[in-house]
């Protein structure tokens, strides 16, 4: 009998430890989950970042490289994973309306890198035009891979016709 409350005892204990922190803590970390990705992006875009009046970045380029849009692909799917891993229980319809348009825009980015082509329709992805491009990159630079003649070369031929 004397080991009841102390068991009631830890079992509140660790009910309370695994409780996610209060309203306020995880919208804070959600909002500054949200300025991350938003500089991470104009860090990734410098373009954008001058179109948006950030003009830190205009000694730069944007990186249209296969390896920045997989770096930019695996930095989405870790913004992903925190935001998914943020509870929204007890958020404002405001708080939650970010969470769910952020996870969508989050999805949706790396559905279109991924090339999922079922998943683009059902989630009806209308990418920006650098989505894209990046996209376009992307696939032009494989059809390159698996053709037997490099387009490079096809383009000197017919050059020479």
């Amino acid at each position: 009998m004397r080991l009841f409350p102390v068991f009631l005892l830890l079992v509140t204990a660790a009910a309370i430890a695994q409780q996610p922190g209060s309203v306020a803590e995880r919208v804070a970390a959600q909002n500054a989950l949200f300025d991350e990705q938003y500089e991470t992006d104009l860090r990734s875009f410098p373009q954008r970042a001058t179109a948006f009046g950030d003009y830190r970045y205009n000694d730069k380029l944007g990186d249209y490289s296969l390896e920045a849009i997989q770096r930019r692909n695996r930095t989405d799917e870790g913004f992903l994973a925190r935001l998914k891993a943020i509870s929204t229980t007890g958020f404002s319809d405001q708080d939650q309306l970010s969470h769910d348009l952020m996870l969508r825009i989050l999805q949706q980015r790396i559905t279109v890198i991924t090339g999922d082509d079922a998943a683009m329709a059902v989630l009806g992805v209308g990418a920006d035009h650098g989505e894209f491009r990046q996209l376009f990159a992307t696939r032009t630079a494989q059809i390159e891979q698996r053709c037997v003649v490099p387009l490079d070369e096809l383009d000197s031929e017919v050059g020479r016709a």
